[in-house]
């Protein structure tokens, strides 16, 4: 990273292309929650269109990356983030919905790994 670079992300510029051709790869915020029967990953992702984005599961490891869209004029922000996925998730029961600049993935639990109630018979 040059000079420029580390100079911008310490003033907190990341946001912002370094010049020709170099740009800081945008951060995007993201949340993780976790209910008994599924974790839900929210990333603010202002300016993304769906064909901009790629979100991959493989071998446990979770894959957003993409690119942002630039005021008229300017560049691409490209980012990307990769998380690690606990072996409770069910990989074929994983969705994405991309709304208002929020992305929203909802990753469930295998059946084997989420509560059951066990009924109790009274006798």
């Amino acid at each position: 990273m040059s000079e420029v670079a580390v100079n911008k992300v310490a003033e907190g510029k990341l946001h912002q292309p370094l010049g020709d051709g170099e740009f800081l790869e945008v951060i995007p915020l993201v949340d993780i929650y976790e209910n008994p029967e599924e974790f839900v990953v929210v990333a603010d992702l202002p300016g993304v269109n769906a064909d901009d984005l790629s979100v991959q599961l493989h071998a446990q490891r979770l894959q957003l990356a993409g690119r942002q869209q630039a005021a008229k004029g300017q560049r691409y922000k490209l980012f990307q983030r990769t998380f690690q996925v606990p072996k409770s998730v069910d990989p074929a029961e994983v969705s994405a919905e991309l709304s208002a600049g929020v992305l929203r993935l909802r990753l469930r639990k295998a059946a084997h790994s989420r509560p059951r109630e066990i009924p109790i018979q009274a006798s």
